[in-house]
């Protein structure tokens, strides 16, 4: 069975560690990245499971790369 993928996209270093280590002993696989326009860029690279987003980021926040994400054909129609 293959490990579910999780990308957690924030700007703040501390909560990338944090929420990385709360999951580093479960099933997931934890996948980072530090703003919207890198959350892109993993996502349709690595098509994760589940994407947890920072509303408030530089360069590209949350609520952008949301709409990015649900408007690209290869994020969108991720079979996971």
């Amino acid at each position: 069975m293959e490990q579910k993928k999780i990308l957690i996209a924030d700007d703040d270093p501390l909560y990338l560690k944090l929420y990385s280590s709360m999951l580093k002993n479960s099933v997931y696989n934890v996948l980072q990245a530090n703003d919207g326009i890198e959350a892109l860029s993993v996502a349709r690279e690595r098509l994760p499971d589940l994407i947890v987003m920072d509303w408030n980021m530089p360069r590209m926040g949350g609520l952008s790369a949301l709409k990015k994400l649900k408007g690209d054909d290869i994020t969108l129609k991720n079979p996971n």
